[in-house]
């Protein structure tokens, strides 16, 4: 009875890489820890004044959920990649039209607000300390399919998303709603 509301999300265990505290002016405040869960797609916000998981949920139109950070200074999102390209709309199976998310959740209630698609792998996030920039370390974004292709650049780059800019789009209709969640194309 305890853990149903947990596994309305998915099952009872997880594979889990990039925890996250909160912060309040910059500082760590011991309030909240998120976390991702590759496998199942999720986010979890545990409190760590009660050592419990305070909320759950599933992030819509992403295929493995890796890297994970806060929003600073203000802790308003968590933006989690979804490292693995796919087509979230389910209109194709072109690996030419593949592409990674990094979604926006608001930070209180793991709702996701937006997401930005890039082509490539999104890996590794992080996040800037005055409110504008979130970056990802960005990989195969020659959009192979093959080890071999994944490769064929040494180094890819690095995603980087104004997010008050990404806001105002989102605010003016310059989106695309998949699956109900505002999606914004990182090249436009």
């Amino acid at each position: 009875e305890t853990y149903k509301h947990l596994a309305a999300t998915g099952p009872l265990w997880g594979d889990t890489h990039h925890p996250v505290f909160s912060q309040t002016d910059g500082r760590y405040d011991g309030h909240w820890l998120w976390i991702n869960d590759k496998a199942n797609d999720r986010v979890a916000k545990i409190d760590l004044r009660k050592f419990e998981v305070a909320e759950i949920k599933l992030v819509p139109n992403i295929q493995g959920a890796h890297g994970l950070a806060a929003y600073l200074p203000s802790c308003k999102y968590v933006f989690v990649n979804g490292e693995l390209e796919t087509d979230p709309a389910n209109n194709s199976t072109d690996p030419e039209k593949y592409r990674s998310a990094i979604s926006f959740l608001d930070a209180q209630t793991l709702e996701t607000k937006f997401q930005v698609s890039f082509a490539g792998n999104a890996d590794i996030a992080s996040s800037g300390k005055d409110g504008r920039y979130v970056f990802s370390t960005m990989y195969n974004t020659e959009n192979a399919v093959s080890s071999e292709g994944m490769i064929e650049r040494d180094r890819d780059a690095v995603g980087a998303i104004d997010v008050p800019l990404a806001e105002k789009a989102v605010a003016e209709g310059k989106a695309t709603m998949i699956h109900g969640i505002p999606v914004l194309e990182s090249e436009k």
